[in-house]
């Protein structure tokens, strides 16, 4: 059986902050109303202006913020005694970069090319020999001619 006893004082956070959003939507949605209201009157090029407007204010609004967040990491790092790079993963010792998850390994194979050509039809088309035929082949073995006849 649970404990009975007084209540924990996170509920009533948890109650209380809905509330609070709640207040700060209602009061902020007269406004928005009149301004969607003022946008709804508005012809297409002002809507476009609009949009225009609005974009560069996200751009400002978020260089403002990927700044703050930079400056608040680093003075935190500084705090710590740590460096950004230390965050970041790039003060680790060369030897302990293999263990790492996501570290390359020595030695690993480059991205692969495509397969060589192996079969070659009379209209130059290409097959490598994997995966399904295409229907070039498929159709010449259909009339009776066989797949070695285009091996390259």
């Amino acid at each position: 059986m649970a404990k009975r006893g007084r209540p924990v004082s996170r509920k009533k956070t948890v109650k209380m902050v809905p509330k609070e959003a709640a207040v700060r939507s209602a009061a902020a949605s007269p406004d928005l109303a009149g301004l969607i209201a003022a946008l709804e009157d508005l012809t297409v090029p002002g809507l476009r202006k609009v949009i225009e407007r609005a974009q560069a204010l996200v751009d400002q609004k978020t260089e403002g913020e990927r700044r703050s967040f930079v400056a608040e990491v680093t003075s935190r790092a500084k705090d710590l005694g740590m460096s950004v790079a230390d965050l970041l993963g790039k003060a680790v010792p060369a030897g302990m970069r293999s263990s790492m998850p996501g570290a390359k390994k020595k030695g690993a194979a480059a991205k692969k090319g495509s397969a060589p050509v192996t079969y070659r039809g009379p209209g130059g088309e290409t097959w490598a020999g994997r995966g399904r035929p295409p229907r070039w082949i498929s159709a010449l073995e259909a009339e009776g001619k066989k797949r070695e006849d285009f091996a390259v």
